[in-house]
């Protein structure tokens, strides 16, 4: 099954993008898509080889190359993740 990872420490927006993408998830598929934001559980879910969504920092922290992309984004798009990042 899929599970929805965000950092423990997570900013108000960053963990409101998980709680709504779970939510809003469930509602297409009639599913729930568990959201995880333990560090333990985090990192043992990492280890697996099941489906995971990392959301926020978390996704950046996992794939540099995302990172990257995103520093060459758009500019409006550069601007609205640094907002949800908090910067």
């Amino acid at each position: 099954s899929c599970r929805i990872l965000v950092r423990a420490d997570a900013g108000e927006w960053e963990r409101r993008a998980a709680t709504d993408l779970a939510k809003y998830m469930e509602r297409m598929s009639h599913v729930e898509i568990p959201l995880i934001d333990d560090a333990g559980k985090i990192e043992s879910a990492l280890q697996n080889d099941e489906p995971l969504i990392l959301v926020g920092q978390l996704a950046l922290e996992s794939n540099p190359e995302l990172a990257a992309k995103l520093d060459t984004a758009d500019p409006l798009f550069r601007e609205s993740v640094d907002y949800l990042r908090g910067e």
